[in-house]
Formats: C-alpha cells, structure tokens, sequence
C-alpha cells in the first residue's frame, strides 16, 4: 500500500497534471482503492493507525463542512428560492420544468467533489505513513525523483523546441516550460515542491556530513572526506528542477518556492541548538549562492516579467474586477464548485474583449 501510495502520487502529474476527466478519474480510483485496503488492514492491525483523528480534529471537521458544502450545492433537492436564477431562465425559455440547484454547474461540482476527496485519501495516508521517520525519508525521495523527472523531460521538449505536451502539440505557453502540465503556472506549483522536497534532503544530508559545519578549514575537510553519494545527486536534482522552475517563467511559482524554502532552512535552524543553527545558515548562505547562479543564467525571462508592466495589460485587473461582481451576486449560496468559467463566460464585458 505505502508503494502504491507513492506510485499514485509519482505518476499523477503525467497526463496533464491529471488535470483532465480520464486522469482525475483514474487518481480518484486509485485512491479509493489504497483508502479501503489500508482500512482493512488497520483493522486486523490497528498499530497503522499513527495518528489518532483528534490530533487534526479541527482540519478534518473544516474539510468535512467543505465537502458537505459542496455537495448540498450541486444538489437538486434544495429549497427552490436557493437555485441559480439561470435554471428559472432556462424553463421560461424552454417551456418546460428545468431541474435545478445551487450550482449553475453540479456536475462540474460533483467532479470537483471528487477530486478532492482524493487528495483528503492522500493526506491521510501520507499522514500515517510519514509518522515513521524512515516512510517520511522514503516519501521525500519519491517527490525528489518524480520532480527530477518531470523537469528532465520539460528541459528536453523546452531545449529542443518540440513545442509538444506527451504526444500532443502545444496550445497555449509556447515560450514557457510546463513539462507534461498546460499551464506554466500548475507546473511551477509542482516544481515547486518537489524542489522543497529536495532541499529538505539536502539539508538532513549536511546534518550528516558536516556535524561541525563549514565555518573552518578542519569542518571543511571533515565535510569532503564524509559528504554522501546522495548529496551529489540531490545537487544535481537541485540543480535541474531549479533550473526548469525558472524557464517556466513563473513570478508567482518562484516567489513562492523561494518563501518556502526561506520557511524551511529557518525553520531547521530553529529546531536545533545554537551550534546547528550556525550549520544551516552556512547551508542556506550556500543554497542562496546556487539559487543567484542559476537565476543569472537561466531566469532572465521570469526576472523581465517582474520587472514588467504586464501587470497593466493582461486584462487581470479587469479579470478580478468581474469575478468581485460574481461574489458580490451570490455571497452566501455562491455558484458551486468549479463553476468560474460558466460564471464568467456570462459576466465578462466590453472591459475584457479578448
């Protein structure tokens, strides 16, 4: 089940970041099936039971009030006067009853539903396999490897211009990376991670080669003659996934990598004593270095959109403008889950033509 757990999690983001009906299907079903075999053996042996459900008691009734939400919103046994007005639109026009709901989309809503069901079974199961600290390397690694991956094949289709996503040609973000995902943004979210995923290794890695930290000639010699073959490949993923993070040409997906990995390395230092402390602020002064290299040579394109007034044309503004309108419609009953490109097919105007 762990490996089968990881395997889902690996493999996920290959069709389209699953992003797709037939792959958030099939991750759905996956999910399901590790869910209820972990059940079964929990319950002939309930020490896989890690972590009792009142340690995140609070998240799971906030998740659980969500799902439930959602549901009751893409259902069509719901008071009348809470319906989408469309529905009323819909059967004057027809002349026929038109069921309806909360939801101007329930389908959509249910898909979603779904969706998020599946990442709640991967929480949980992640959350019970990690509690043992050899699980938790283990599953740091999968992410390492799958990130590495996934930024090797984007690099490649990026560097030779195949302008192709698996066996199909490009549609949109001709002169970003976005590996086997649509949108380059997606694709920095998980570049992203699998870089923290990565970085977290590092560190634990120079916990370990260099007790006495990188401040002086003899700590320095005692790193090169005790550093670990998996330091080296952890570099080189480092590296690479930095690397294909920075052609996404993403503004947000670096901004927030880089806070992450601020929040990481700081948060390491802290858990240690004073002594530790210094080592991991040596290691984040080294990783900084990195990071600056790797920009000057691969991040001018993402540094130039900083830079940028695309900001001002993009059609953003007016983007939040109209889906402020949308809320501010509906606050309370809303539209349902993943109903934004219904909504906003209906409410966009002369200010965004394009």
């Amino acid at each position: 089940m762990f490996w089968g757990l990881l395997a889902v999690v690996a493999l996920a983001p290959l069709p389209f970041g699953a992003n797709r009906p037939l792959p958030w299907s099939l991750l759905a079903l996956s999910v399901g099936v590790l869910l209820v075999l972990w059940a079964v053996a929990a319950l002939r042996a309930p020490g896989l039971v890690r972590v009792p459900i009142r340690r995140i008691a609070i998240p799971a009734v906030l998740y659980g009030m969500a799902m439930v939400w959602f549901l009751i919103q893409a259902a069509a046994w719901t008071p009348a006067a809470w319906h989408h007005p469309l529905y009323t639109q819909a059967a004057l026009a027809l002349g026929v009853p038109v069921p309806g709901a909360i939801a101007l989309a329930p389908e959509a809503a249910q898909a979603a539903v779904m969706r998020l069901f599946a990442y709640g079974g991967i929480f949980w199961l992640a959350l019970h396999y990690a509690h043992d600290p050899v699980r938790a390397r283990q599953i740091l690694w999968a992410l390492a490897l799958a990130g590495t991956g996934y930024a090797i094949y984007g690099l490649i289709i990026y560097l030779g211009d195949f302008q192709t996503i698996l066996w199909y040609r490009k549609w949109a973000y001709w002169d970003a990376l976005t590996s086997t995902f649509v949108n380059r943004n997606s694709y920095a979210t998980y570049a992203g991670l699998g870089l923290v995923a990565v970085l977290a290794l590092i560190l634990r890695d120079l916990e370990i080669s260099a007790p006495q930290g990188l401040s002086s000639r003899s700590a320095l010699l005692h790193f090169v003659d005790h550093v670990r073959l998996s330091t080296f490949i952890l570099v080189a993923a480092f590296l690479v996934i930095a690397t294909a993070l920075l052609l996404t040409q993403s503004r947000g997906g670096l901004a927030s990598t880089l806070f992450a990995g601020v929040v990481l390395v700081g948060a390491r230092g802290f858990s240690r004593n004073r002594r530790s402390t210094s080592r991991f602020s040596m290691s984040g002064i080294a990783l900084a270095l990195v990071a600056i290299v790797l920009i000057s040579y691969s991040g001018e394109r993402t540094l130039a959109r900083f830079a940028s007034t695309e900001r001002g044309t993009s059609g953003r503004a007016e983007v939040y403008a109209l889906t402020v309108e949308a809320i501010r419609e509906r606050p309370i009953l809303g539209t349902g889950l993943d109903s934004f490109p219904d909504v906003f097919s209906m409410r966009r105007d002369d200010r965004f033509p394009s």
